[in-house]
């Protein structure tokens, strides 16, 4: 028990999360007054406490969406000094059968990539909420590649891959976007020209290029030449772009 005029500690604590759960929950002690829910750095909600039993709830489905999701609970006193805080674990939810973690990207680079734990029936990049592409799942299932250069173009870009699990459920995990450290020999490819019924398709780069491929519908389908001196590349495509969509 309390001995009276003993200090308690102000803690804060928090409950596992699923993905897919309304509420972030947990218990607080000691001089907290105020919670608040922080998701990726950003303040998300005040949290509603009850002080009779020392808990609170903050509703969060909205907000969290991916297991990489960085997760926070902050507990203040009545004057918002902060008193602790806790990282809030987030699982998967129950029943998901697939796990998705994507390495960091860096602007500049060709392509997201990234590991699969469990079985995918597709990946697909989103930018800033909105379907960019479908990606690439490797041969044994284990690794996925989405072509990403001209579709990340900042780090404040929001950037997301979605599978898909093998009993059709969506599984969401969030992609670091870093800033570029390019050097002079970064690669950039200017936007790639081609006409239907015609042959190659063409562009040009600067950079170093070490090598050209190409993709279609999210699938690659053939590799091309370059040519170091003109910085110009080319890759046969009549057979394989059939439509403008």
């Amino acid at each position: 028990s309390t001995v009276l005029g003993e200090r308690i500690p102000s803690i804060v604590t928090a409950n596992d999360y699923n993905l897919g759960d309304n509420n972030v929950t947990g218990t607080f002690t000691g001089n907290g007054a105020k919670v608040q829910l922080f998701v990726n750095g950003n303040l998300i909600k005040n949290a509603t406490l009850n002080t009779a039993d020392g808990t609170y709830q903050v509703y969060a489905k909205d907000y969290i969406t991916a297991t990489t999701d960085k997760v926070e609970v902050v507990l203040y006193d009545k004057n918002w000094q902060e008193l602790d805080r806790t990282t809030v674990n987030v699982k998967a939810a129950a029943g998901q059968t697939l796990k998705i973690t994507p390495n960091d990207y860096t602007i500049g680079d060709s392509e997201v990539t990234g590991a699969l734990d469990g079985v995918s029936k597709g990946i697909k990049l989103y930018v800033n909420g909105v379907f960019a592409r479908t990606g690439q799942i490797s041969e044994d299932g284990k690794s996925f590649v989405v072509y990403a250069q001209d579709k990340i173009l900042s780090e404040t870009d929001t950037v997301s891959i979605v599978g898909v699990d093998k009993d059709g459920n969506e599984v969401t995990a969030s992609v670091t976007v870093k800033a570029s450290s390019e050097s002079p020999d970064a690669l950039k490819i200017g936007a790639p020209s081609y006409t239907l019924d015609t042959d190659n398709l063409t562009g040009s780069y600067t950079g170093t290029m070490n090598g050209v491929e190409l993709w279609v519908n999210g699938v690659k389908v053939r590799t091309g030449g370059f040519d170091a001196a003109t910085k110009t590349f080319s890759v046969y495509a009549k057979d394989k772009i059939t439509s403008k969509s």
